[in-house]
């Protein structure tokens, strides 16, 4: 186990794969570098529930037209019942249906008025809190950290940096 762990560490950088499977609490075969599904990841939903309407529409159009998605119209009715659900629940879930299946994912936007500049995603074990204390436990201190983020935005874009104010940025969690 531990030549494979070296040996995922020394690959990192030129696959961006980081496999931690000799750890009893780390995710297997975590994937980074890939591009977030939008119908059935967290950040995908987030980005489609956040972005502006033109942007979504548009995405959404190309969606429809790859043939090799098979992206239907009452693919698309579903996923647009989501994203309202995602609006107003405030954060995004990935599919159920996605590998792998004993984790869940929440996926929140950080934004500048209706510009996503970037998402935030969690995963977990989905026995590890039930959920109905998902909201409480996990996405109040991911809101709590994202609006620091979003107000340390706001201040750099607002005639730059501001060298007088200093934010507190500490794991809310």
């Amino acid at each position: 186990m531990a030549d494979r762990h070296r040996h995922a560490r020394r690959r990192r950088d030129r696959d961006q794969i980081l496999d931690r499977s000799d750890q009893p609490l780390g995710a297997h075969h975590t994937v980074l570098g890939l591009r977030a599904d939008l119908a059935t990841t967290a950040m995908g939903r987030a980005l489609l529930a956040f972005c502006p309407d033109d942007e979504r529409e548009q995405r959404i159009r190309r969606m429809r037209a790859d043939p090799a998605r098979g992206f239907s119209e009452a693919d698309e009715a579903h996923l647009r019942s989501i994203l309202r659900q995602v609006r107003t629940e405030g954060f995004a879930t990935r599919d159920p249906k996605t590998r792998p299946y004993r984790n869940t994912t929440v996926g929140l936007p950080i934004r500048e008025g209706e510009t996503v500049h970037a998402l935030v995603s969690l995963s977990f074990f989905t026995t590890a809190l039930p959920k109905c204390e998902v909201a409480e436990k996990i996405v109040a201190p991911l809101r709590a950290t994202i609006a620091k983020i979003e107000q340390a935005i706001a201040m750099t874009t607002a005639g730059g940096v501001r060298n007088d104010v200093t934010i507190a940025v500490e794991p809310a969690f």
